[in-house]
């Protein structure tokens, strides 16, 4: 008899179960018609979990907490549950938003900074060969201030004369400029290698 009562009780269970079935497939099917879409086939409707029972509150008052809390997963979230959501996405993208700012100011900061250095830099620079340009001037200068007045307390003239020869007061540019052109540079470079003078020799008969 136990057997019995409880394979009776199996049955209505699983009967109670497809009735529940049903009748959601028959509330979506008559909402996708009311919308105008047509309902999804089976095997690529995506699957949610959800409660197959509508459970009044009084008997959730009821339930135990285990219970309570196994019910309340898969039921929908609440209003004030939804609006702390959008509250916390709504604070996030702002955090983003301006973390993203402050990191385009960063890198407008970094490279400010890096122009102004190479800017001083190149100061720097630009001084450093004024300064050593001003060096080699005044060095010149006093080079030159020294010689004449080498030149000037020379006992002769003539002594004076050839002392501003071999020690000029300014020293002359040397020109580093080929004087000659490439085919006469040819021919002194054939006469230099010529060992047996047959380029120049002449036989005068």
């Amino acid at each position: 008899a136990r057997l019995v009562s409880v394979a009776t009780l199996l049955s209505n269970f699983v009967a109670l179960l497809m009735a529940d079935d049903s009748e959601s497939h028959g509330d979506k099917t008559k909402s996708s018609a009311a919308s105008g879409k047509s309902p999804k086939k089976d095997g690529k409707e995506r699957f949610q979990a959800r409660n197959w029972k509508e459970v009044p509150p009084k008997e959730l008052k009821r339930m135990a907490p285990q219970a309570l809390s196994r019910f309340m997963a898969y039921e929908a979230p609440s209003k004030e549950a939804m609006a702390v959501k959008e509250d916390c996405v709504k604070r996030v993208r702002e955090f983003r938003r301006k973390e993203r700012q402050h990191q385009l100011c960063e890198e407008h900061v970094s490279l400010d900074r890096h122009m102004q250095t190479q800017l001083v830099g190149e100061l720097k620079a630009a001084e450093a060969r004024n300064r050593i340009r001003g060096i080699r001037l005044r060095y010149e200068s006093n080079r030159a201030r020294e010689v004449n007045h080498l030149i000037t307390c020379q006992p002769s003239a003539r002594e004076s004369v050839r002392l501003e020869a071999f020690v000029p007061p300014q020293p002359e540019s040397m020109q580093t400029k080929d004087a000659m052109k490439k085919p006469e540079r040819l021919r002194c470079e054939a006469i230099i290698e010529d060992d047996l003078g047959l380029t120049v020799n002449r036989l005068l008969t």
